[in-house]
C-alpha cells in the first residue's frame, strides 16, 4: 500500500462512506499515513472517546492492527480506488472470522 503524506492533503472527510460505513475512508487514509514512507501529521486513529476509537472496538481490532490490515492490502490500481477499499474491508472482515 502506498503511504500517504497528510501535510500535503488532508485525510477524507469522516462523513466518507465505505460500504455504509463512515470513518472508514478517512481511517484507512490516517494508517497510510502512518506506513513508512508517510506523513502523519496531527492526524490518530483509535486515540480514547473518538469516533475512530469506536469503528476499532465495533472491529475488535487496535489501531496497530488496523494500519497492518491497511499495510498489508495490496493493489494494482491506484490505492485510493474503490476496489482496493473492498480489499481492504474483506481482509478486515477475514481478520475478524478468526
Amino acid at each position: 500500500m502506498t503511504p500517504l503524506d497528510l501535510a500535503k492533503a488532508p485525510p477524507r472527510s469522516p462523513q466518507a462512506e465505505l460500504r455504509g460505513l463512515c470513518m472508514l475512508p478517512r481511517m484507512i487514509d490516517i494508517a497510510r499515513a502512518k506506513l513508512p514512507g508517510g506523513n502523519v501529521g496531527d492526524y490518530q486513529i483509535g486515540r480514547d472517546k473518538t469516533l475512530s476509537a469506536a469503528v476499532l472496538d465495533a472491529f475488535g481490532i487496535s489501531a496497530g492492527q488496523f494500519v497492518n490490515i491497511v499495510r498489508d492490502a495490496r493493489t494494482d490500481s491506484a490505492p485510493t480506488s474503490s476496489d482496493c477499499m473492498v480489499r481492504i474491508i474483506r481482509q478486515i472482515s477475514s481478520f475478524l472470522m478468526f
